[in-house]
């Protein structure tokens, strides 16, 4: 298990010993919390990143969210996938977070998923210069519209598990998406503008 890249070895094993807590007698469609921790172990401190969560309180948030989950997943039915309820969590503890700090700065992991692996030092540096100006965009977006444009273009999710997900109208999960994509294109535009001057 490939829990010691994500948590310190105490949290990791404190998240560990709730296992032996698992409903045992559940259903074979049920997951167990040992299931869903091993899945999404990887996955939720990466998306409270994308979400803007200060690194520093990334492992304190992926504690929550995994508390969170071992606590309601007898209420999981179904309704959504196991990815989209986990999401919810993870949006829900990301939006209570921010609401407790002052500064809203955002700030991105180095070790985001699925890149290519750039073959020259040329490409290496103008993948970086790329990522730096796509998290400098990012940050100057409005919660709402940075939510939308990670769980859409990063994440991939679907515009109604977004919209369940955030609990508003799919319309209006789509005028954030337009919104942010308008925002985004706008500061790379900028952005670039000051680097050829």
């Amino acid at each position: 298990m490939a829990v010691s890249r994500t948590l310190p070895p105490a949290q990791a094993h404190a998240v560990l010993a709730t296992c032996a807590e698992d409903r045992s007698g559940a259903a074979e469609a049920q997951p167990t919390f040992a299931t869903v921790f091993e899945q999404f172990a990887e996955y939720v401190p990466a998306l409270l990143r994308r979400l803007g969560v200060a690194a520093a309180d990334v492992p304190d948030l992926t504690q929550d969210v995994f508390t969170v989950v071992h606590r309601k997943l007898a209420t999981f039915r179904g309704d959504s996938s196991l990815k989209t309820w986990v999401c919810g969590i993870c949006l829900r503890v990301a939006h209570n977070h921010r609401r407790l700090i002052w500064v809203r700065k955002l700030v991105f992991s180095d070790d985001l998923e699925d890149r290519p692996e750039p073959e020259t030092g040329c490409d290496r540096l103008e993948l970086a210069q790329r990522l730096a100006a796509l998290e400098a965009a990012l940050s100057q977006l409005p919660a709402r519209e940075r939510e939308v444009f990670v769980l859409f273009e990063v994440e991939e999710l679907s515009m109604r598990e977004i919209a369940q997900l955030l609990g508003c109208p799919e319309k209006t999960a789509y005028t954030r998406l337009y919104a942010a994509r308008r925002n985004v294109k706008r500061e790379l535009t900028r952005g670039s503008k000051r680097r050829r001057l």
